[in-house]
């Protein structure tokens, strides 16, 4: 028969072998945790945030566009130039990929007359659409 230290002893050796897994397994649980979270954030920071803008208009051709992080005191340089330097046709359109971190923009667009169009504090993550029409 077993005394009751010996019994203690063994007790406590499979108690702390019992820790020393509950160790292992809480750092193989906080390991994958933070690996899913780095895949979450990339995920995140990699996601389509792609501008496009549609005239539909009947005859305004967009000559300028500026597109800045939402809330920006101006608007920046033209965006225009970097796809198209005669600008949006009536029934065309033009699209830009948003190089910044955040999703919110603020959008300008200007006709050759003069006409101008303003989207404030739009969130493009995952695309948008700007669609542009005449005023009715």
């Amino acid at each position: 028969m077993i005394d009751s230290w010996a019994l203690l002893a063994i007790l406590r050796k499979d108690t702390e072998e019992d820790s020393k897994m509950k160790y292992q397994r809480t750092g193989w649980l906080i390991t994958l945790f933070i690996l899913t979270l780095g895949m979450t954030v990339n995920t995140a920071l990699a996601q389509n945030k792609t501008l496009t803008i549609r005239n539909h208009t009947s005859g305004y051709f967009i000559t300028y566009v500026y597109i800045t992080p939402a809330g920006q005191n101006t608007w920046g340089p033209d965006q225009l130039e970097q796809i198209d330097q005669f600008g949006i046709a009536p029934g065309g359109s033009g699209a830009w990929s948003i190089p910044w971190r955040g999703c919110r923009v603020d959008m300008k667009v200007i006709s050759f007359l003069g006409v101008s169009a303003e989207r404030l504090n739009t969130n493009i993550c995952g695309g948008f659409v700007w669609e542009l029409y005449d005023k009715k």
